[in-house]
């Protein structure tokens, strides 16, 4: 039996959380740094809050942005200059000498609300991270799925409009430029707190912006037939009224109460935690 905590990083654009978990899977301690600005800087800071834990570490799990293989490998990532320079794994193990996985960070937030949020006894659900742009995690039949490369959950990309705006990508249309966390910034030009929703003209957009996150969530359940969608990331702080909005907007045929009668829309319940916590609980499976 291994030594020491399950401990979890989540590397985010402006903080890197790192959390540990007693056996029962409790938090007990939590540090948090700034991301700095120099991606190259960002191993020295993943260091930095672990260490300020001041506990063993037994396993490590990290979950960052971006295109993880599923080995660990990071291909792409907004938060590292040359991801395809950097073996994080090796550079953690090393530094640590503790088994180390690297996640998805939508991935490490769905498994955190898998096993200890919002999902906890579902074997079928998805979770969608709106956020600075949307990031998804799938768990089918109790297991995450991450496709052939490893890539799987990426529904911020499916088309929502084929003659829509551009994305960064290159992309035409994509749903996370409409029901992203920042399509809500731009259209709202203000605060995005649940007091400004509920002015008559923050309700109207609301409203609206829940009718795009419903396509795109529909687009899912078509796909997927999970039993859970959760609403996670910073928009879900939002609450009850932006997860009922979205409930309401979803094609008929998505909540046909002769259907899919198991199917139900609810909100993330582990916060920001939720991206370390997961990464903690797959660290803790990862190989010596």
């Amino acid at each position: 039996m291994r030594e020491g905590l399950a401990v979890g990083v989540d590397i985010g654009g402006t903080k890197v959380l790192a959390i540990a978990l007693d056996g029962a899977s409790r938090v007990v301690a939590e540090h948090r740094v700034a991301t700095p600005p120099d991606p190259d800087a960002l191993t020295d800071a993943v260091a930095d809050a672990l260490e300020a834990l001041e506990v063993p570490v037994g396993s490590l799990g990290v979950g960052v942005a971006g295109l993880v293989t599923a080995t660990g490998e990071v291909r792409v990532s907004p938060h590292l200059a040359h991801p395809e320079r950097l073996d994080l794994v090796g550079f953690l193990r090393e530094r640590f000498g503790v088994p180390v996985r690297v996640e998805n960070d939508a991935n490490a937030a769905t498994w955190g609300e898998a096993r200890l949020g919002a999902g906890r006894g579902a074997r079928d659900l998805v979770v969608v991270t709106l956020g600075t742009g949307i990031g998804a995690g799938i768990v089918c039949n109790g297991e995450l799925v991450r496709g052939a490369h490893g890539f799987a959950g990426e529904p911020g990309h499916i088309t929502v409009k084929f003659d829509g705006d551009v994305h960064i990508t290159g992309g035409r249309g994509s749903w996370e430029l409409y029901a992203s966390g920042t399509a809500l910034q731009h259209a709202a030009q203000g605060s995005l707190d649940a007091a400004a929703m509920a002015t008559p003209s923050g309700a109207m957009l609301l409203d609206a912006y829940a009718r795009a996150v419903a396509i795109g969530v529909g687009n899912i359940v078509a796909l997927l037939d999970p039993e859970l969608v959760v609403l996670g990331g910073g928009v879900s702080s939002l609450g009850e009224p932006l997860r009922a909005a979205v409930e309401q907007h979803l094609p008929p045929w998505v909540l046909g109460a002769d259907q899919r009668v198991l199917l139900r829309v609810v909100l993330a319940e582990l916060g920001e935690r939720a991206g370390a916590i997961g990464s903690a609980l797959l660290g803790a499976t990862a190989a010596p």
